[in-house]
């Protein structure tokens, strides 16, 4: 739903039928009221902004895989096709798709699944009696506390609840 013309000037209808003063500059990276001076030729309103679908997984196990997030992080499937090795589970507002490859490549330090969880002790419980190799939550500065995990890839997890415990 991109909108061509100048920011200033024009008026942008946005999904829900009302008209828009405000639109969004992506160049600039502003929201701007109509009539300002940006002279960007493409512009957007808030509900044009990409909203992530899925991250995907490739993996030579996946079976093993799909079952360990389902079972042992508790996500839902939502979609699983054995035959062309593909399971889509929900994660919360987004999906993680598990994708079966013959060489997926090496699992990455460079990136991890950051989960929220709203009781982190009782998933703590639950890695231990699933047999991960998990540490005890530790205090992150930021005001969350988090345990780092890996999957039978190799691939880290984060996971992490707001606010800590005195």
């Amino acid at each position: 739903m991109w909108s061509g013309g100048l920011c200033h000037g024009n008026r942008l209808q946005p999904l829900e039928g009302k008209w828009s003063e405000i639109v969004y500059c992506w160049v600039c990276d502003t929201f701007r009221e109509v009539g300002s001076s940006c002279t960007t030729l493409l512009i957007m309103t808030a509900h044009d902004i990409p909203q992530l679908f899925s991250v995907e997984l490739r993996t030579s196990q996946w079976g093993t895989l799909v079952e360990w997030y389902r079972q042992v992080i508790g996500l839902r499937v939502l979609v699983r096709v054995v035959d062309d090795g593909y399971a889509l589970l929900a994660a919360g507002d987004t999906r993680l798709a598990i994708i079966d490859r013959p060489e997926p490549g090496a699992a990455s330090r460079r990136w991890s699944l950051g989960f929220e969880v709203a009781d982190l002790e009782s998933i703590h419980e639950r890695l231990i009696h699933a047999g991960v190799d998990v540490q005890p939550p530790s205090i992150n500065p930021e005001g969350f506390r988090e345990l780092t995990i890996m999957d039978p890839d190799g691939n880290r997890l984060r996971l992490f609840m707001w606010g800590v415990k005195s």
